[in-house]
């Protein structure tokens, strides 16, 4: 398989579930097929409305200030399918690429192959299954010692349905409390044995209910708090403020990116709560070194 290939693989699979498959059957059978590579990593599910992406950039780069490996999945599919797998920031290469859809390939083939093939004897995996899958074994390649996956708000996000939980999960954007599909989501997590969850400011109702969620489960919120940001410079060139007696620079500008800033602030320090060496110059310098394309 050439890299082409594989950007066709992936581009020419399926985009929903078929109607008549669970997706939990799904991903168990690509799991056992591939020798269970989710068991082996420690992830952090990022989820919310919007800010996703640069949240992912910021907690990254923070992590690579502090010399944690770190890989990343991203959703939904970019044009260029290597961007969806970052491992320390940086997109995969395409030998890499074409290694892990190769595997992913030879997984399904193993399966459509099996007697007791429970797909009707075809299984067809969509785009987001091939690349899950294959980012997944990139980070065990790269014995990532933190693993970012990011929700997709389409119905089709398989990462829902594996079998290993994160152990937290970053919320950027406000989750309505009539959203009862992506509340829903959030308390299944929790439920499922998540440490810790750290949210951006949400409507107190929303809120309430995942206090109330993760109460029952032993999971703690951390709630960041907008209302601490004091904004020294705001400029084309990028912003400057405090939160909580500490100075950060961002070389992104917006006002908005102080509040997405909090939210890896928060997130770098629920880490450091669960045992990961980050200190506070290493989050300094992780935000200043972010940079986003215009």
């Amino acid at each position: 398989m050439t890299y082409h290939n594989a950007v066709k693989y992936v581009k020419n699979a399926p985009n929903l579930t078929p109607k008549n498959n669970a997706v939990a059957d799904r991903i168990n059978a690509l799991s056992r097929a591939l020798g269970n590579p989710q068991r082996h990593i420690k992830y952090v599910r990022l989820a919310g409305s919007n800010g996703k992406t640069i949240c992912a950039q910021m907690t990254t780069s923070i992590l690579n200030e502090a010399n944690i490996s770190s890989g990343c999945f991203s959703m939904p599919i970019h044009e260029e399918i290597r961007d969806n797998i970052r491992i320390n920031g940086e997109p995969i290469s395409m030998d890499e690429a074409v290694e892990y859809i190769s595997a992913v390939r030879e997984a399904v083939a193993k399966i459509n192959s099996e007697e007791d093939n429970i797909f009707e004897g075809h299984f067809a995996p969509t785009a987001h299954e091939i690349l899950l899958f294959a980012a997944i074994l990139a980070f065990n390649a790269h014995k990532c010692s933190v693993c970012i996956i990011e929700s997709d708000h389409t119905g089709e996000d398989p990462s829902r349905a594996l079998a290993a939980s994160p152990f937290a999960a970053l919320i950027c954007g406000i989750i309505p409390s009539n959203n009862k599909k992506e509340i829903s989501k959030i308390r299944s997590y929790i439920s499922r044995g998540m440490r810790e969850i750290v949210a951006a400011p949400q409507d107190e109702k929303a809120f309430s209910i995942i206090q109330e969620t993760c109460a029952s489960a032993g999971c703690r919120p951390t709630q960041a708090n907008v209302s601490g940001i004091n904004i020294t410079r705001l400029a084309l060139g990028g912003t400057d403020f405090t939160y909580k007696d500490n100075a950060y620079s961002l070389q992104v500008c917006g006002k908005f990116q102080t509040a997405n800033a909090i939210i890896a602030i928060e997130g770098a320090n629920m880490l450091k709560r669960c045992g990961y060496k980050i200190e506070q110059e290493h989050i300094t310098r992780g935000l200043a070194n972010v940079k986003a394309p215009g």
